[in-house]
């Protein structure tokens, strides 16, 4: 997820004809491949067409599964990124679990408790109560090797991002502290279906 899913220029400027015969040798192949027909079909038909058409291409080599592995920070990186804007804005972003296990549910949930709604944590605490921030958002992004959770806060004019991040930090410490509620469970749960 560091780069883009075609490689570096400089990469693809130094690949070879045998470098790219080999990519699609190794990778585009009947083992490797899924095939997604759609529309008004006859079952029947198609199944005779895909077999008249591909099963003649040879497979190729096995291509290991992508393992998901959920990564540890050994110590916590901060980034600073100056530009000429109007407000400075915070992004809080820790690793997580890849997409559709439990612990990415409860996390989406989490976030869905944490900053959707007026009556969510961080809106409620940052923009409703404070007026620290002027927009706000949690998210848990989870992908096929791992995932990403995040809290995206906005400052107000004049509101200071140390302030921002403290009083995030303050929801954050308050839910691991005391939990949450059945309700915001039940509300997340329902408006997530």
């Amino acid at each position: 997820y560091h780069h883009s899913v075609i490689g570096s220029m400089d990469d693809l400027d130094a690949a070879t004809l045998d470098d790219v015969k080999g990519f699609f040798r190794r990778f585009y192949t009947p083992n490797n491949a899924s095939l997604c027909i759609a529309g008004d079909i006859e079952p029947k038909a198609v199944i005779e067409l895909v077999e008249k058409y591909f099963a003649g291409i040879p497979g190729g080599p096995l291509v290991s599964p992508i393992r998901p592995e959920t990564p540890v920070l050994q110590r916590a990186v901060r980034v600073v990124v100056e530009d000429r804007v109007v407000l400075p804005r915070l992004y809080l972003q820790w690793p997580t679990t890849p997409q559709l296990t439990g612990d990415a549910a409860t996390l989406a949930v989490l976030s869905f408790i944490l900053s959707t709604g007026k009556d969510s944590r961080l809106v409620k605490s940052l923009q409703i109560d404070r007026q620290l921030a002027q927009s706000l958002g949690c998210y848990q992004m989870g992908g096929e090797v791992a995932g990403l959770f995040e809290i995206i806060a906005t400052a107000q004019r004049g509101v200071s991002l140390e302030t921002v991040e403290e009083a995030c930090w303050k929801e954050v410490r308050r839910i691991k502290k005391e939990g949450v509620l059945p309700e915001e469970v039940k509300n997340a749960v329902e408006s997530l279906k």
